[in-house]
């Protein structure tokens, strides 16, 4: 191996011929004789190029949750009533679902436990691309991202 700071500037393909031992090799006369190992297309060292920057309080992400979400979560329901479908949760998305889940791991009645939970919690489900949402602003303001002009590589 080589050192972290050791530059490799030569991205040509480099082939090595290692011969089998003769009992691995079968019956059948092999097209060529040996493995051929190729170098890597690009280093990762050269495909990126970080830089020393400071990044500025604009960008830090900071959550701002408060009370206690988790007590307006509805309690699950050992014994859950038969599906009704829902505007968000049809039963097509049901079946799905079932179909899904129903490998042998789960028993059945956990199951419609599963079926209940996605029905009470319906809308923290994007079915369609049309029903994506996002976290509430009090709670995570907006992520900003920093980049720095560049060329790009490729």
């Amino acid at each position: 191996t080589l050192p972290l700071d050791t530059h490799i500037t030569d991205t040509t393909p480099t082939y090595i011929n290692i011969p089998f031992p003769t009992q691995f090799v079968t019956n059948e006369p092999p097209k060529q004789r040996g493995v051929q190992v190729k170098k890597k297309y690009k280093p990762v060292a050269m495909k990126t190029k970080p830089v020393a920057s400071h990044i500025s309080e604009d960008f830090r992400i900071e959550r701002q949750i408060i009370g206690n979400l988790l007590a307006t979560i509805p309690q699950l329901n050992p014994n859950p009533p038969p599906f009704v479908p829902t505007k968000r949760f049809t039963s097509e998305q049901q079946e799905k679902l079932v179909k899904d889940h129903d490998t042998g791991f789960l028993t059945t009645g956990k199951i419609n436990i599963l079926v209940d939970m996605v029905a009470k919690q319906e809308k923290a489900f994007a079915w369609e691309d049309s029903e994506q949402g996002n976290l509430h602003p009090d709670f995570f303001l907006p992520v900003r991202i920093p980049t720095i002009l560049h060329v790009p590589w490729v």
